[in-house]
């Protein structure tokens, strides 16, 4: 069996074990690690750093710097280890096959352009899309939500991009410090930042900008650690980590391209294609041809086969989102080595992720608790 990810050690177990901490049943196992931290606990801080993987923080944090001194384990992400994915994993304690959310940009159906999930835009123009309801779509009940409505006082922090978002990761924090000093109820917290993932993408692993704001986190997350009370436990995660790569133009592939009934969809590190049925076999061979060192390619009844998206619940039921028969695909296209996908060989990207390397799917499980 081909397998990138442990399900049964990911970031979808961390939400299961906060689901069943505050009483709510759940459909996936839970991690023992986060069990025990939280026996007893009353104000509960789930944090994600965006892109904070396990050789990020390796990378830029010495042995003795606070946020290594409490990981207690590396866990993994999921697959695709990208944010649309994981931090939809991580809130909606679903698999992506369960949940629909694939990647970054996905078509949803036969008739319209590729989406960004996010955005609601079509992603190979940038427009703003008011035909298809995403979040009707592949919505979902997310764990704040569920939490809150078992009758607990929720708070969700969150960057510009969300109403009433922070425009800073210092913003956030100082929000997140505000509500440890001033409310004594029980609480559960859910804090996202957005860095350092910005300056990967831009500038790579080795970056000093890198260095700098992952100093900068561990400093601020020490901080918050010395300020959490003996009822509280802080767990901190990330939605993947980071590889440095090189883009491969795929539109000079002009014999690929005739056999797409569109372009790839999803990630330029996993990257799922539509291909017309009368050339799926030259599809196979002529993509091995060109990339077999770079990539794997499998087939969407490989992909399902091998639980590639996600595993079976506890009940041992797959349950496979309806968005799935047509987002899928025929073909993805998996990352093995430095390289990704693109129709924009211009593009600035210096690092990415959604890859199968270890780098990549290896996030940390940081417990903090007195």
């Amino acid at each position: 069996m081909i397998k990138f990810v442990n399900y049964d050690n990911c970031l979808i177990n961390v939400s299961s074990s906060i689901l069943k901490h505050f009483k709510i049943d759940v459909k996936h196992k839970t991690l023992k690690e986060v069990d025990e931290a939280l026996l007893n606990k009353k104000k509960i801080i789930l944090m994600l750093i965006d892109g904070m993987g396990i050789n990020i923080i390796n990378k830029h944090l010495d042995e003795d710097a606070y946020i290594r001194k409490n990981i207690k384990k590396s866990i993994f992400s999921c697959y695709p280890p990208t944010t649309a994915s994981a931090t939809t994993a991580l809130l909606s304690c679903k698999m992506p096959i369960e949940s629909g959310w694939l990647g970054w940009h996905l078509y949803l159906d036969d008739i319209h352009p590729s989406i960004i999930l996010f955005r609601d835009e079509e992603y190979y123009n940038n427009k703003k899309q008011d035909y298809l309801d995403v979040s009707k779509i592949i919505g979902y009940e997310s764990i704040i939500d569920k939490i809150n409505n078992n009758g607990y006082k929720t708070f969700e922090i969150f960057p510009s991009f969300r109403p009433d978002g922070y425009e800073s990761a210092s913003d956030e924090l100082d929000e997140l410090e505000r509500i440890i000093d001033n409310v004594e109820e029980e609480y559960f917290v859910y804090c996202y930042l957005d860095t350092p993932d910005d300056l990967l993408h831009e500038n790579g692993v080795e970056s000093k900008l890198v260095n700098q704001r992952m100093k900068y986190i561990n400093e601020r997350i020490e901080k918050i650690g010395e300020m959490i009370d003996k009822d509280s436990c802080l767990i901190i995660v990330a939605d993947h980590g980071f590889t440095d790569c090189e883009p491969i133009d795929f539109s000079l592939f002009k014999d690929l391209n005739k056999m797409l009934t569109k372009k790839f969809s999803c990630e330029g590190r996993c990257a799922i294609f539509h291909v017309k049925e009368e050339e799926k076999k030259n599809f196979e061979y002529l993509f091995d041809y060109y990339f077999e060192d770079k990539f794997i390619l499998l087939s969407k009844e490989d992909i399902l086969k091998n639980y590639i998206f996600g595993i079976p619940d506890i009940n041992g039921e797959l349950k496979i989102h309806d968005s799935i028969k047509y987002s899928l695909g025929d073909y993805v296209a998996i990352a093995t080595n430095k390289y990704f996908l693109s129709y924009d060989f211009n593009t600035s990207i210096k690092a990415h992720h959604a890859g199968a390397t270890l780098n990549e799917v290896l996030i940390p499980l940081i417990i903090i608790n007195k």
